[in-house]
């Protein structure tokens, strides 16, 4: 499980950084706000092999928007907030037809649900979806997704945004000429 918030290395970053809920002194919104701020501040954005446990990122302080949306639900579990990713693409602002692999935590407030939050989308942390990169087509919600086709056993897909298709069967010869298109509205 890479939300590992039990763990040593994790448990002293929080406390290094007091991302702890003053539930006496402190609203659920403020909380949620500090420890997002304090995460992006404290993580460089880096997009390359990384191990993905919670207390691995918290010790080398890079990732990239996986890597933050781990880092920060794992915060909010260890605050007793329920928290997960949500996984997919996202619609670039430029255009309606092209998207982007990205990755953003889901917290639920209590009194309005489950909120989205997105770490690296630019220089803010963005809630709600808000601003330009604001479409996202979820794909699945956290990681280490178990399935079972009947031909191959059981397999894991820790993210399904990489093509991760299993097929058996026939030969299946595509044309190399035609072309696979999402069309996607806004709503």
């Amino acid at each position: 499980n890479n939300f590992d918030y039990n763990a040593k290395p994790f448990r002293a970053y929080v406390a290094a950084h007091d991302l702890i809920w003053h539930t006496s002194s402190e609203t659920e919104s403020h909380f949620i706000d500090r420890a997002a701020h304090q995460i992006k501040s404290d993580f460089t954005y880096y997009d390359g092999p990384q191990d993905r446990h919670a207390s691995v990122l918290v010790a080398t302080r890079k990732g990239d928007c996986g890597a933050f949306s781990i880092v920060f639900a794992s915060v909010m579990r260890l605050n007793e907030i329920p928290a997960h990713i949500w996984a997919g693409f996202r619609l670039l602002s430029f255009s309606d037809t092209a998207f982007q692999p990205h990755v953003i935590a889901a917290i639920f407030v209590t009194g309005h649900g489950w909120l989205p939050v997105d770490l690296t989308s630019g220089d803010k942390v963005v809630y709600a979806m808000q601003g330009d990169n604001n479409t996202i087509f979820v794909l699945h919600i956290d990681n280490g997704i178990t399935i079972h086709p009947a031909s191959f056993g059981k397999l894991t897909c820790n993210w399904l945004q990489p093509f991760a298709f299993w097929y058996h069967g026939d030969p299946v010869t595509i044309d190399p000429s035609s072309k696979a298109e999402i069309h996607v509205s806004r709503a």
